[in-house]
This record gives structure tokens, sequence and C-alpha cells, in this order.
């Protein structure tokens, strides 16, 4: 399988991703800005060269990527071209209403993972008539452990990148299609 992701290969979950599976990385410093409709455009061309496009989360440097932007963009090219792979995006348990947050970043960033994980239920929905030929998983994650998320919680227990990874090589190779799947907590501890 040949699998493209947004996310620098050096950082978080991508940089995980690339040491246990490999793959294409698109993030600025690969020359992909994903804040942009220029750089989304880039990594959707770049894609239907791949079986698997992984669409990893932003990091407080983007504030302006938006994941169900370009799962939308990633999903009508793919059906528009009769494209067969398989998209994995990765969500987040705040991807409900979540009134004990006290920051609007998080309330935003909830509403662009609950726009994602039904943007991903719509293309699961579509592929009994549409494109049965693209599978959608949808990966609601809790905390990750990441320079990132360990400052901002420092005291949550937290989920390795690699137990994640090990996760998504595993939805990878189902032969049948994992819509959706909750991991909240790492049976092999803290990284």
């Amino acid at each position: 399988m040949k699998l493209i992701t947004s996310g620098n290969p050096n950082y978080g979950l991508a940089k995980s991703i690339s040491q246990l599976i490999g793959g294409h990385f698109c993030s600025r410093s690969t020359g992909y800005d994903l804040q942009d409709d220029t750089g989304m455009d880039l990594f959707v061309t770049a894609s239907m060269n791949y079986d698997v496009a992984i669409l990893n989360c932003y990091t407080e440097k983007m504030n302006n990527y938006s994941q169900a932007r370009l799962l939308h963009k990633l999903y009508i090219e793919w059906e528009q071209t009769k494209k067969a792979g398989h998209i994995i995006c990765i969500g987040s348990i705040s991807d409900h209403v979540n009134t004990e947050q006290p920051w609007l970043k998080y309330i935003s960033y909830g509403a662009e993972k609950l726009a994602l994980r039904q943007l991903c239920q719509t293309i699961n929905h579509n592929r009994n008539s549409i494109s049965p030929q693209i599978k959608c998983s949808y990966v609601s994650l809790g905390h990750m452990h990441t320079p990132l998320v360990d400052r901002y919680h420092p005291d949550e227990i937290k989920l390795s990148t690699n137990y994640v990874t090990s996760i998504l090589k595993l939805i990878i190779d189902c032969p049948e299609c994992i819509e959706e799947i909750t991991i909240t907590k790492d049976r092999h501890g803290l990284e």
C-alpha cells in the first residue's frame, strides 16, 4: 500500500507514521502549505498516486488548516475520477459539544472535528451508491503524547503516537472498512 499523509514527518503522529509505516508526507517543510487552497490542491493531486491518504491533525502554527475542507476536496476528486482508495481522518474525542472548554480555540477545534466526523459518515453512506471504491475511516483520539499536547495538558494521561500508529496500520490492513473507531487509552502506557 502506498501512503500519503498530511503532516510533518519530524513531528508528532506524522513522525511515528513515517518511522513505523512510511509513505509520502505533505507539510510546509515538504512544500505543501495546507492552510490554503493551493497547498490543499497539491495534496489532492499528489494523492492520485497513492492507495491510502491520512489526513492528520493540525498544529498550533496552522490556524487556517481545515481537515474537513481538505477531505471534501480529496473526496470530490477521487469520486469524479473514480479513484479507488482509503481515506483515514484523524479526529478527536472533542468532536462533541464541550461546554467545559474556556478557550474559543478549543471550541472551534471541536467544531472542526465534528464537521470532519460527519463528512466521513456521509462519504461512507455514499459507498452504497455513489462511490463504492472509496473507503473512509474516522479515528477519534484522546490526547496524544506530542510536544504541543504535553505543553497544554501536562497532567493528562496521553496516548503514545506509536500506539496510535499501530492502530492505523491495523485499519489500513483490514480488508473491511473500519468506518469509525475511538481510542482513549493506551494499554502500553505513556511513551
